[in-house]
């Protein structure tokens, strides 16, 4: 009886756990923050490899991390009038979107704007200010949006699993340039 007890205690658990997405994948997004600001563009993340691509077209920027030797380099290049501007930091993670998914709640409201899907919910450190509180439309395994306080990232065309290529576009034509300026 004790082992019967068990197993459906296993399933209601295992039946319970939330969706896992991975951090590799290629989407394109559109970002929303507050009521007036958007843009869009498309992230190739490559978390297992290290490596993180993310172009946004209304900036005409493209942001590279790489990571090396224990730190993550990140490479914000910005094509503008003068040719191209570039900045060099160091960060300690590739940023892995989905992460805070497995400590989230399943919510009862429904996703924002009619997105189809499910609303999880992670506001496990809600008393404090200055963490996001993360919100996480997802359909199965492909998410819908991602929304962090007044910041909200919609994906479409999502697709799962290590990217076939890692982009060079649209910098690959003044990339030269751009490196020069970097170094």
């Amino acid at each position: 009886m004790r082992a019967l007890v068990c197993i459906a205690l296993c399933i209601v658990v295992a039946m319970a756990q939330n969706p896992v997405i991975g951090g590799d994948f290629t989407a394109n997004i559109t970002v929303s923050v507050g009521p007036s600001l958007s843009y869009s563009g498309y992230i190739v993340s490559h978390v297992s490899g290290n490596r993180w691509y993310r172009w946004v077209k209304e900036l005409n920027e493209s942001i590279y991390m790489f990571r090396e030797d224990g730190t993550t380099v990140v490479y914000t290049y910005t094509i503008d009038s003068s040719g191209c501007a570039c900045s060099v930091a160091r960060s300690a993670l590739i940023p892995n979107a989905f992460a805070g998914l497995a400590t989230a709640v399943k919510s009862t409201k429904a996703c924002l704007n009619g997105t189809a899907g499910t609303l999880y919910e992670n506001n496990m450190l809600k008393k404090l200010p200055a963490v996001a509180k993360s919100n996480f439309c997802v359909s199965g395994t492909t998410p819908g949006y991602i929304q962090d306080n007044d910041r909200l990232t919609a994906f479409s065309n999502f697709v799962a699993g290590i990217p076939k290529s890692f982009p060079t576009d649209p910098i690959a034509k003044i990339q030269d340039e751009c490196n020069m300026r970097c170094i």
